[in-house]
Formats: structure tokens, C-alpha cells, sequence
């Protein structure tokens, strides 16, 4: 059985519940304040309907908040930090030696045997802690 709290799966579901909760609450006060006169709009905790189509503008803010922060924490948890990866493809391997991409590559096409390079199908991947010893014993590249 998956532990869904370590996603905040919990967390997030009841946040949503709570926003869908609050939308349905706000589209009932803007249905009555619609159908009732000016003299009965006081009658409705002093709302009108500025502040009914306000709220409901705040809400979509917050809604979108809401799904922006949901993408971002299942963007985290797939996300392994570059200093963390095993392998590294050429483009993060440029990155994080600050070598170029092409002379990498280069290098890497060059020792296909070596131990640090790892053919994932037709792409290259780089043994992050070997090719730093690879880096370590060399004075220049």
C-alpha cells in the first residue's frame, strides 16, 4: 500500500475540497444577490455583487495558486538533484563540470570502453562519480 502523505496527496485533497467548498458557497451568493433587488442585497451580510465578483476573482487567484503549487511539488518529487544522479546526460554533464557540451561529447565518443560512459540506447551517459575522478587526475581537457 503507497503512503500517499509522503506526496502530500492528504494535504492536497483536503485544500481542494476546502477551494471547491468556498467557489460553491460564492456562485450561491452571486445566484441570490442576482435575483433578489437593491433593498434585499443588505439582507446578505452587505455583500454586492462587486464584492461577490471580487471574491470570485480572489478565488480563482487562489485556485490557480493552488494548482501552481500542486505541479510544482510532483516536479519535486520526480526532480533528482543533478549532484545526486547517478548518470548525467551530456547536457548535465556540460552543466555541472562546466565543460562544453561538444568537447564531452567528444570526449566521451572517444572512450566508449571506458567505464564512465554508458550507451543508453543510441545516447550517451556519463558516470557522474567516475568521470570525476576521469576529472581529478587531468591538468587540462
Amino acid at each position: 500500500m503507497e503512503n500517499t502523505s509522503i506526496l502530500g496527496f492528504d494535504e492536497f485533497h483536503k485544500d481542494l475540497q476546502k477551494l471547491q467548498i468556498k467557489f460553491e458557497e460564492l456562485i450561491t451568493q452571486c445566484k441570490e444577490l442576482k435575483n433578489t433587488t437593491s433593498d434585499t442585497n443588505e439582507a446578505l451580510e452587505g455583500k454586492n455583487t462587486e464584492n461577490c465578483l471580487g471574491e470570485l476573482c480572489s478565488f480563482r487567484i487562489e485556485h490557480q495558486q493552488f494548482c501552481d503549487m500542486i505541479r510544482t511539488n510532483a516536479n519535486k518529487d520526480l526532480d533528482i538533484p543533478i549532484w545526486e544522479k547517478y548518470t548525467l546526460t551530456i547536457e548535465e554533464a556540460a552543466k555541472y563540470f562546466r565543460i562544453g557540451e561538444n568537447k564531452i561529447r567528444k570526449f566521451a565518443e572517444e572512450n566508449l570502453a571506458s567505464s564512465w560512459v554508458l550507451m543508453n540506447g543510441n545516447r550517451i551517459q556519463i558516470k557522474r562519480k567516475q568521470f570525476e575522478k576521469i576529472i581529478d587526475s587531468l591538468d587540462t581537457i
